[in-house]
């Protein structure tokens, strides 16, 4: 989830909910004056088509969480475990109040902090994760901004994926360093592109490379 500081999003005007899993069809609340922009029904669907069953039994890292709709989906197509990084006091609220209009008690965790602070606080606790997904406020630069930061915090398991949320009009890097983007899928202005550990790093022996 993102925010712009002009963006109003009205509960009414966004359609929020489960598209899949065992919390299917469960709606989740935002608020309209964090100017909280959910990820669309669309997108979301194609983001969990490609990844398909590889969610199951994995680790989610949720970053921007807004709503937790990422995660939370994530959870309901059988993710072993989320934490969801967000530091609005509001939207805090919000996303767990979501948690608990689905039903999930436990297999998540919420950390109140920005994002770089929450890495280093989860790569000191030893935390690692299979999928991190995120969608930074639109700025210049802010995707390949966090990439460093997950680069540095060493939280991406072997073989795990990066997946940045951006609008189809800004570029995204190839690569930052030793992640790198291997697959990108669009629908209608907003992308989702994926990031892998270079072939032949030592923390990934040699990643496969789905087709763009």
């Amino acid at each position: 989830m993102s925010r712009r500081d002009t963006v109003v999003c009205p509960c009414k005007g966004w359609k929020v909910r489960v598209i899949g899993g065992k919390y299917k069809g469960r709606h989740l609340s935002t608020i309209k004056d964090l100017g909280i922009r959910p990820t669309g029904d669309r997108l979301k669907a194609s983001l969990f088509d490609i990844l398909g069953d590889s969610v199951r039994g994995k680790a989610i890292l949720d970053l921007y969480a807004g709503t937790g709709a990422i995660g939370i989906e994530g959870l309901s197509r059988g993710a072993s475990r989320a934490v969801f990084v967000e530091r609005e006091r509001r939207g805090l609220q919000v996303l767990r109040g979501n948690l608990e209009r689905c039903g999930i008690r436990e297999e998540y965790r919420v950390m109140g902090a920005d994002v770089d602070r929450a890495l280093k606080k989860l790569q000191r606790q030893g935390e690692r994760f299979d999928l991190i997904f995120f969608d930074p406020p639109y700025e210049c630069q802010a995707t390949e901004r966090v990439l460093r930061w997950i680069q540095r915090s060493d939280v991406l398991v072997r073989g795990g994926i990066a997946i940045a949320q951006h609008p189809r009009r800004d570029p995204v890097p190839d690569a930052v360093d030793d992640l790198v983007r291997v697959r990108t899928s669009c629908q209608g202005s907003n992308c989702v592109s994926f990031y892998r550990w270079r072939a032949g790093d030592e923390r990934t022996g040699a990643p496969a490379s789905p087709s763009r």
